[in-house]
């Protein structure tokens, strides 16, 4: 009975424009023109050449550079991939315009802002959904699904980001967009709230090595007895995201976005033989699990050139909600409360960083 209470009838094809032709909406472009049942019917950027260059590479027949004159058209979803601080206004004047939205992350630069756009959405009974796709690479849900079937319990959690910068746009380094804490942090605050809850209080540290905002960040998350450590550096020479999860009965989880891999470590060692022999087979079998899981996710995404897990994860997350708006899914993959969660955790973040001190969130916001 719920299943058919879920299922709707299913939609035309889905109509989709797209604002913001920089070099991400190429993640977003992708995936419609390579998704049955559904047709890029508009981009909109303020730079025309941009606008054009994306229309013809995926053979969109209007481009425009004003946003409302976009809003016109029937559309069932428009999608903003736009610099942070313009998220809030385009999102409640898609929203107003009666058309189901998907948000890049973060989701704005205010809680205020959030509430704004929630607001809209529940008005206009509208979807409002958030570019969380790092909660839909294969190694987290992998994770997330062992300790839910098994009934494990978390009690902590490491996320390490070292980012490489040279190809990132420079609205991210301006106070306008929040800066660095806001573009960058936002992935791996919401990755440990995905595993531990709604944060409960919070704790930050940041330096500026060689920007004017802050580009070396740690944040402790903290909720009841359980904590989460989010370690974040701008501008290394190598990249690298690795997560941590442990639990209470002494499992370790330990992940490799790069390579969307994850490996469990659950065993007791009873002597140092045993340790010993156990450390050889991770040496030797991890590198070779590692290269399965690049050559399968290199074969699953064979549309375009350079199908690595990164790249999937718009797959995954924008075909999901494109599965709610037709009525074959119950909800959308990301909520607009979840992306206002991790803007929360940012402010008190940003605050934390100013005053040294731990921060505590409020409950029940909305």
């Amino acid at each position: 009975m719920w299943l058919l209470l879920c299922r709707r009838r299913r939609l035309r094809t889905i109509r989709v424009g797209v604002v913001g032709c920089g070099r991400n909406s190429d993640n977003h472009l992708r995936v419609y023109s390579n998704t049955k049942e559904v047709r890029i019917i508009a981009v909109c950027d303020v730079n025309s050449t941009k606008a054009n260059e994306k229309a013809h590479k995926y053979g969109v027949d209007h481009a425009f550079t004003d946003f409302n004159s976009m809003l016109v058209l029937d559309l069932d979803l428009v999608d903003i991939v736009t610099p942070t601080s313009t998220h809030a206004e385009l999102s409640v004047r898609a929203l107003e315009s009666g058309h189901n939205v998907l948000i890049e992350k973060p989701m704005a630069t205010s809680s205020t802002e959030c509430l704004n756009m929630i607001h809209a959405a529940r008005k206009n009974g509208r979807t409002l959904c958030v570019v969380h796709n790092k909660c839909v690479f294969k190694s987290i849900m992998q994770t997330k699904a062992a300790i839910e079937r098994e009934g494990l319990a978390i009690s902590q959690m490491r996320i390490s980001q070292f980012f490489a910068s040279h190809n990132a746009p420079m609205w991210i380094l301006t106070e306008e967009n929040k800066g660095i804490l806001w573009e960058a942090l936002v992935h791996p605050v919401y990755l440990t709230q995905h595993f531990l809850g709604e944060t409960q209080s919070v704790y930050a540290a940041g330096s500026k090595l060689n920007q004017s905002v802050y580009d070396s960040i740690v944040l402790v998350l903290r909720k009841d007895d359980l904590s989460g450590v989010c370690q974040f550096q701008w501008d290394v020479k190598e990249p690298l995201t690795v997560f941590q999860v442990v639990t209470k009965e002494g499992d370790r989880f330990e992940g490799d976005l790069s390579w969307d891999f994850v490996s469990r470590k659950s065993r007791r060692y009873i002597n140092r033989r045993t340790t010993a022999l156990r450390l050889l087979h991770d040496d030797l079998h991890e590198p070779l699990a590692k290269c399965r899981v690049f050559l399968r996710n290199l074969l699953e995404t064979r549309s375009y050139q350079g199908g690595l897990p990164y790249e999937n994860t718009f797959f995954t997350l924008i075909r999901q909600l494109l599965s709610f708006i037709s009525g074959e899914r119950c909800s959308p993959p990301v909520t607009a409360e979840e992306g206002l969660q991790s803007i929360r955790v940012l402010e008190a973040a940003e605050k934390s960083i100013k005053t040294g001190e731990v921060q505590v969130l409020e409950r029940n916001i909305l």
